[in-house]
């Protein structure tokens, strides 16, 4: 005879356990019955939440978290949780202030920084720089720094970004000093002409409460134009499109599509195909190109997994990029 505990945390285990095997419609089984036995248990209402997203099923996730906070309005995981759904239904005024809670939920990405100068609350006036520092992945810091150039203090600004950001976020705002992310922390970032900090997704989210202010056709990246140039003339063609490819979002765990299910797209005459995932995806580029033959041009030169500046010149050669969405991470 199987036993059935009856205690709500070996549950929870037990629905942990099967989530780890991949077993989700037992992890859910068992998550009913923790809650059953448990009913204002944040930690296993909130594991029931992220299930319910990883099966897709967003009203049932936003509704656990809801039922969550209700008991534990402090519990950051479901605030953070609860923070992406708001974001992604461009829910901005509660979902900005859900996600301020990553830097209270150790496994959000957001990890809270400690500067001498005062946080900024986005409207004072200063009497000296402000400093926008880094945090979370390149990506996320390219998405929080399209609100930079909106920004006009009479001290000027002190960016910190991931290093291969520099050259980009330096082009963009020739004005500001730029310096890189650094351990330790570069001491510039602490000297006493600063008079005030903010980390760069709460200014991110103080500038876009609305889905209008998102809607600002402002060009604020460029790329480096006398690389542009040399890549133009040497893998384009003035007869042809030219078409950007990105059909990996990881080359070590291979996340996305191969080469032959774009074959279709790929056999179009009068297109030259460029390659955006770099030097990783040289083996899969050759094996393919045997059996098809069809070319896709490659500066190898240019490791796009760590030179965002020569990605950057690629990307501005392409009339056109077809990239895959990257997994959804919860």
């Amino acid at each position: 005879m199987i036993h059935t505990p009856q205690d709500a945390d070996a549950c929870h285990l037990l629905a942990l356990a099967q989530s780890g095997l991949s077993n989700h419609h037992a992890e859910r089984l068992w998550l009913q019955r923790a809650l059953i036995l448990f009913p204002t248990s944040a930690h296993i209402r909130t594991s029931f939440g992220v299930s319910m997203l990883q099966a897709r099923d967003i009203e049932a996730a936003h509704a656990a978290f809801d039922q969550t906070l209700i008991h534990s309005p402090n519990f950051a995981a479901a605030r953070y949780r609860r923070a992406l759904i708001e974001l992604e239904a461009m829910h901005f005024a509660r979902g900005w202030s859900d996600y301020e809670w990553r830097f209270s939920y150790p496994l959000a990405p957001g990890v809270w920084r400690d500067f001498p100068s005062p946080v900024w609350d986005g409207k004072s006036a200063l009497d000296g720089k402000l400093l926008v520092w880094a945090e979370q992945s390149i990506s996320a810091q390219i998405l929080f720094a399209s609100v930079l150039p909106e920004l006009d203090l009479p001290a000027g600004l002190v960016i910190e970004c991931a290093a291969p950001l520099v050259p980009i976020f330096q082009r963009a705002l020739p004005h500001t000093e730029v310096i890189a992310t650094a351990v330790p922390t570069d001491p510039r970032l602490s000297e006493s002409d600063i008079a005030a900090q903010i980390p760069i997704g709460r200014l991110c989210g103080l500038r876009r409460q609305s889905r209008a202010a998102f809607n600002q056709k402002v060009s604020y990246l460029a790329a480096n134009a006398e690389r542009a140039i040399d890549l133009m003339l040497d893998l384009t063609k003035p007869e042809h499109r030219t078409v950007g490819l990105f059909w990996r979002t990881d080359g070590r765990k291979q996340v996305g599509l191969s080469l032959t299910d774009f074959r279709p797209l790929l056999e179009n005459a009068g297109v030259t195909w460029i390659n955006l995932n770099g030097n990783r995806a040289a083996p899969e580029i050759e094996a393919f190109e045997k059996q098809s033959v069809i070319r896709i041009q490659s500066d190898h030169a240019i490791d796009t997994s760590v030179d965002l500046d020569g990605l950057a010149a690629l990307i501005s050669v392409c009339d056109l990029v077809v990239a895959v969405d990257s997994p959804r991470r919860i």
